[in-house]
């Protein structure tokens, strides 16, 4: 929805892959070759996560220390999605704003960071959601293949009032 509505940003990524020549369908690995894909990708997950809920994990027996705090064994540790995607300290001001550019744009290191949080939408280690990779994949064909030139302004439209009311 993000994409289809916002002409700039529809614009730039039917440019992206209009001028990588990608075949139809697009295969997934010509389309993990599309930066702004792959950032307009990143966004979205970030504006919604896949999973909002705490996805609380118990501390082992021993204890742990997490960001120089000790945690007992046996306490049970979550996080809340909305609020590590929303805040302004690390997604800056905009924080709130689909904005792909945050993925290609900067330093290599604060990309990097922001790479390392966008691990947490799927979650980590043992935990890690074992439908990722389809997930992507899924992710990589459908935005290319629904977004094609093909499909006229007026039909963002009515696409976008559509995809509203659900």
């Amino acid at each position: 929805m993000y994409i289809i509505t916002n002409p700039l940003i529809l614009a730039k990524f039917r440019a992206e892959y209009t001028n990588a020549s990608v075949s139809s369908p697009i295969t997934d690995a010509e389309a993990r070759r599309l930066p702004y894909l792959q950032a307009c990708i990143k966004e979205g997950l970030r504006m919604w996560p896949p999973v909002v809920g705490l996805m609380a994990k118990t501390v082992p027996p021993g204890g742990d220390t997490i960001c120089d705090t000790f945690v007992p064994g046996g306490t049970s540790v979550g996080y809340c999605a909305f609020g590590i995607w929303r805040d302004k300290k690390r997604w800056g001001e905009d924080a709130n704003m689909f904005r792909p550019e945050r993925w290609i744009e900067g330093e290599k290191k604060k990309i990097k960071e922001l790479e390392q949080v966008f691990e947490l939408a799927f979650a980590v280690g043992k935990w890690q959601c074992l439908g990722k990779n389809i997930a992507l994949l899924e992710l990589n064909k459908v935005f290319v293949e629904v977004s094609a030139p093909r499909i006229e302004m007026s039909e963002v439209n009515l696409i976008s009032i559509v995809v509203q009311t659900f």
